[in-house]
This record gives C-alpha cells, sequence and structure tokens, in this order.
C-alpha cells in the first residue's frame, strides 16, 4: 500500500516490525535505527508526534520513503489511514468528486442547482 506524505510516496511495509533506535528522534529530527541487521535513517511516520525517542528505545518501522525508514514509537497509536489520506488535497477532491456520483450525492448537487 502506498500514500502521499509531503509530496513523497509513503510505501507501507505488510507488517509493522520492531527496531531499535541508534541516533536520537524526535517531530523535527530524523535519526537512525537498527532495523533487520542493518542501520537505515528513520523519521516519524506521523508528523504530529511530538515524541522524542532515544538510543535502545524500540520503535514500530511501519513503511519507507526511499531508503528512509516510517517509524512510531513504542505503543504509539497510529492515526488511521484514512485520516492520512484525508489530509492529502488531491486524495480529498477526488473524494468529493466520486461523492457526487454517488446516488445521494446527484440528489445533493440537483438541489444545489435548482
Amino acid at each position: 500500500m502506498e500514500t502521499v506524505l509531503n509530496s513523497q510516496t509513503v510505501t507501507f511495509f505488510p507488517q509493522v516490525a520492531e527496531g531499535k533506535v541508534d541516533r536520537t528522534i524526535t517531530a523535527v529530527q530524523a535519526g537512525r535505527i537498527k532495523f533487520q541487521g542493518s542501520y537505515w535513517p528513520a523519521q516519524f511516520y506521523d508528523a504530529d508526534c511530538q515524541a522524542t525517542v532515544l538510543p535502545n528505545d524500540v520503535v514500530k518501522v511501519v513503511g519507507r520513503i526511499s531508503i528512509t525508514l516510517m517509524v512510531v514509537p513504542d505503543g504509539y497509536s497510529l492515526p488511521a489511514q484514512s485520516e492520512k489520506t484525508a489530509q492529502n488535497p488531491a486524495e480529498k477532491w477526488v473524494s468529493g468528486i466520486t461523492a457526487l456520483f454517488k446516488p445521494e450525492g446527484r440528489r445533493r448537487l440537483s438541489a444545489i442547482a435548482n
């Protein structure tokens, strides 16, 4: 599954996995984690996450952008995927247009036109 985050494509992993922090990660600073035996640049998936994860903390790896892993702190509740994509203006526009072609959308459009 893919979604767009700040004009970059996030590729989600089929299963969430654990990584161990090597360099501190904050909302404004990417860090580095050890994941599956290798070290990777990492940043928070949820830009609204105000946590700080320190070396040796465990994080959940949810996906990647290029070679940067997208992580959340262990125990952090991810926002619903629909909430994240709804923030994307293009996705929101497509959803709105699609809704117009459903029967209830056509009735609303007809009421507005009259």
